[in-house]
């Protein structure tokens, strides 16, 4: 029988989202403005430190439900909680990020000539929410396949939380 915590798992887990979530993000959000030359204003239509509070935040929240779901073994109420749970931060912090699956960018270059660009991914960000939101299925398939393992062996509903 595994045991039914793991706070070093969850740890390392959290750590493991945090790195793709925000740091890398928050990074390259600080990184990148300064390698455009200066003679090329970006005009951006959103506000570039709003946009990593909003990585942060939504990002924390990931993190932090991806480490209590690791923290819980399989079979436990508060796992499929937290793992449906992380899902549906993951969903926004993607929708939010990528602003809704609609980005466009002004360059302008030396008041002569505009670049503008336009990009519409919506439909493409409709099938990745739909396959993160299956993964909530799958944790509450692995709640009801895995709860009886805990009720046998110590004679405590596998619904209720310790």
């Amino acid at each position: 029988m595994p045991p039914r915590y793991h706070p070093v798992k969850a740890v390392l887990v959290a750590i493991g989202n945090a790195i793709p979530l925000i740091i890398l993000p928050v990074y390259a959000l600080r990184t990148l403005p300064n390698l455009l030359p200066s003679e090329v204003p970006l005009d951006l239509p959103f506000d570039l430190q709003a946009l990593e509070r909003t990585i942060i935040t939504f990002g924390l929240l990931v993190v932090v439900m991806a480490g209590a779901t690791a923290f819980f073994s399989k079979g436990l109420a508060p796992r499929a909680l937290f793992g449906g749970a992380r899902q549906g931060s993951r969903v926004a912090w993607i929708h939010f990020v990528l602003s809704g699956g609609l980005i466009s960018l002004t360059i302008s270059l030396f008041d002569v000539a505009t670049v503008s660009f336009f990009l519409d991914f919506l439909r493409l960000l409709y099938i990745l929410y739909a396959a993160l939101l299956v993964m909530v299925v799958y944790f509450l398939v692995e709640y009801f396949v895995y709860r009886g393992q805990f009720q046998v062996e110590e004679g405590v509903p596998a619904y209720a939380i310790p």
